[in-house]
């Protein structure tokens, strides 16, 4: 009986998987960010178009275009095919440096550059923390050890639409 289990333990888990679980688990855990304003978009929810992932900066998320925001999303990952970003408070970016906040995110968004969809992998439990080196460097330490088997597709709300299914990319 306990042979049986532990094959079906193996054969769920290996299909549970798509290929962005495998992409994220690729990267290396650490990365460094320019936060500088001149390093910067807006995206306003709701009404911005999706393609405005396609950047390497720090995007500003506005809930109204009077507002101030309070989110950003921080790319830890660019690649030719896909962007990857973790969603941090925009009140870390005003932190003195040397400071380490703990859990900080958790869940990875990923865009895909070829399709234009932006998707969601949320984690079982906070999968990142950041350091602030300097006025202008954040750095990001993200575990992808706890993913969720779960892939969300976002529209320009930023709200999942729906379950992605397992043949996401090829």
């Amino acid at each position: 009986m306990k042979k049986i289990l532990f094959v079906y333990f193996i054969v769920f888990s290996a299909h549970s998987q798509t290929s962005l679980h495998n992409l994220l688990k690729s990267l290396d855990g650490v990365a460094e960010i320019n936060i500088s304003k001149t390093n910067r978009i807006k995206f306003f929810l709701g009404k911005d178009e999706l393609s405005e992932f396609n950047s390497n900066k720090v995007i500003e998320i506005y809930k109204e275009s009077d507002a101030k925001p309070e989110v950003c999303m921080v790319p830890i990952s660019i690649s030719s095919r896909f962007n990857v970003y973790v969603e941090i408070p925009l009140f870390l970016f005003m932190e003195r440096k040397n400071l380490v906040t703990s859990n900080t995110y958790g869940s990875y968004i990923i865009f895909d550059k070829q399709t234009n969809a932006l998707y969601r992998i949320e984690s079982d439990m906070a999968c990142g923390s950041v350091y602030k080196k300097n006025r202008k460097i954040l750095v990001t330490n993200s575990y992808f050890g706890a993913l969720m088997e779960n892939v969300f597709i976002l529209d320009n709300s930023l709200k999942n639409i729906k379950i992605a299914n397992g043949n996401i990319v090829n």
